[in-house]
């Protein structure tokens, strides 16, 4: 599962052996600047739009990759049963980041927390 946390003004999200496969992607790093929103979602996967490109998809089993609609560009880790943070962000190589977890809720409030909201 992927592990999202903020350290010395950077937001990260490390990915695990698989995922980085599964992805077609290495870890993530944003600076904290650039992180507009976190929210915690109970339903991600109504949350991706789009064609995916690179990544690996089966609807509402497994999104881990890019999906781009046109308008935004958006990178998921996500995989069946997963609430997830929903992270949005400016001057990114993404817009919005959607990262699986067990209990988003807290850990939304942590990353809020961490980044100073």
């Amino acid at each position: 599962m992927a592990e999202v946390t903020v350290a010395d003004g950077t937001l990260w999200v490390y990915l695990s052996s698989v995922e980085k496969v599964e992805g077609v992607h290495g870890d993530i790093q944003i600076a904290e600047a650039d992180v507009l929103e976190v929210e915690a979602l109970e339903k991600p996967f109504e949350a991706i739009h789009g064609w995916r490109a690179p990544g690996t998809g089966v609807p509402g089993v497994v999104a881990v990759g890019t999906w781009r609609d046109g308008r935004r560009k958006l990178f998921a880790v996500l995989h069946h049963g997963q609430q997830a943070v929903h992270i949005r962000l400016k001057n990114a190589s993404f817009d919005e980041l959607l990262i699986g977890t067990a209990d988003a809720g807290r850990v939304a409030a942590e990353l809020r927390a961490a980044l100073g909201r």
